[in-house]
């Protein structure tokens, strides 16, 4: 018996060892081989200072641009987004969805805010971007987004906040320092979606910004002045008084702003009255009586019933978000300068925005004044007595023509 046993031992050990083998060898080659058609695995990636595309880049200084800022914005960053296929399958991604925290905002090449959506329960502002992209195929060079070369990311930094006093009267109030540590560790998450796409493609892109330039100095708390009642006081007489502009403001902290209506007069020698609309009536209206910037007269409804009669002296600088928003400046191409030849040849829808005799300079704010409106016509819920409501808004301006890549706009034929 010992000896079948020391017989057969070695020969049967020599069989398992082979078994195993083969096992082995057998899991190795699934895991490697794909069954079924093969995937797309997208990743959303931004340009850097080299000139290359990446998931997470440090902006440098030299890219802020801090002149020609409307609202709480305090400086405005490029973007310029391409998308990458490192999977095995051709992939087209027909939609993405940015989520921006609420301290920043994306605009357009031309400097319009782009449409955006907020949940209360989420810290992060959706944008919605139809993409319009080609199929991306898979280990290529990163592919540019068409429908939106260039964004411009602002940080915003508001100086004032709103609060809701009595009757829904709004009140401005100091703002508290910024969160310029978190804030300058920037993270964006995005979703790309499409019919050919299995599986929604998720990411995040992070961008490290300078502290410096969102530590800006805060104003202190504005003056308070005792309240009137006095009619004539308060509803100074300004002349001339034309429409200007009529827009939704959000005011405070930005993960939960309280939502109002400005609407902008202007008078003679640069003089304003901004009506503050919330709650869908008239609340408060703030006088501008000599033009500088600084709010002189406030008058408000104590009762609610309609009658301005309430006012008192101010010393409030303007805020931003009240006015009409200023135009972006044109992307300075100038930026391209110090990328090497090889790095720029990867931004080929670009190209022809890098010929010509020199980059585009950077362009000044345009200011359109709207039609005067009338100058005595019968009050409204907008406008008391003897200040002319809005004129009827004109027909709409033809569509601008399409931008070519940075925002560099197309020459006309002619």
């Amino acid at each position: 018996m010992r000896y079948l046993v020391q017989r057969f031992t070695p020969r049967l050990d020599r069989r398992w060892v082979v078994a195993l083998v083969v096992v082995a060898v057998l899991a190795i080659a699934a895991t490697f081989v794909r069954w079924g058609d093969p995937l797309p695995e997208l990743e959303l990636l931004v340009l850097g200072p080299d000139g290359q595309f990446h998931q997470e880049i440090s902006v440098p200084v030299e890219w802020a641009d801090t002149s020609g800022l409307d609202g709480d914005a305090v400086a405005r960053f490029r973007l310029i987004l391409g998308v990458r296929n490192v999977g095995h399958g051709a992939g087209q991604p027909q939609r993405l969805v940015l989520g921006v925290p609420a301290r920043y905002r994306l605009t357009d090449a031309h400097g319009q805010p782009m449409p955006a959506s907020r949940d209360l329960a989420s810290p992060l502002v959706r944008y919605v971007i139809e993409t319009r992209m080609e199929t991306v195929e898979p280990r290529r060079m990163p592919a540019l987004l068409p429908a939106h070369e260039v964004l411009w990311l602002e940080a915003i930094v508001p100086r004032y906040y709103c609060v809701e006093l009595a009757d829904s009267i709004p009140e401005f109030v100091a703002a508290p320092p910024p969160p310029v540590e978190a804030m300058s560790q920037l993270r964006v998450l995005y979703v790309m979606e499409g019919p050919e796409l299995e599986e929604r493609q998720t990411g995040t892109l992070t961008l490290q910004l300078d502290p410096s330039l969102l530590d800006v100095a805060m104003p202190e708390q504005p003056p308070s002045f005792p309240m009137q009642v006095d009619p004539e006081l308060a509803m100074p007489e300004l002349e001339n008084l034309r429409h200007v502009a009529t827009h939704e403001v959000r005011c405070g902290e930005p993960e939960a702003p309280m939502e109002m209506l400005s609407v902008v007069w202007e008078g003679e020698a640069g003089s304003r009255m901004i009506v503050l609309e919330y709650g869908g009536a008239p609340r408060k209206y703030l006088f501008d009586l000599d033009g500088d910037g600084v709010i002189d007269r406030e008058t408000w409804d104590p009762e609610g019933r309609g009658a301005f009669t309430a006012t008192r002296q101010a010393r409030l600088p303007i805020p931003g978000f009240l006015l009409p928003r200023i135009p972006s400046a044109r992307y300075d191409l100038a930026e391209f300068q110090g990328i090497p030849p090889d790095s720029l040849a990867r931004l080929d829808p670009l190209a022809a925005a890098m010929e010509g005799p020199g980059p585009m300079p950077l362009l000044g704010p345009v200011r359109r004044d709207p039609p005067t409106a009338p100058r005595a016509p019968a009050p409204t819920p907008d406008a008391p007595a003897g200040v002319p409501a809005p004129a009827e808004e004109p027909p709409a301006p033809p569509a601008p023509p399409p931008a070519a890549p940075l925002g560099r706009p197309i020459p006309d034929d002619g």
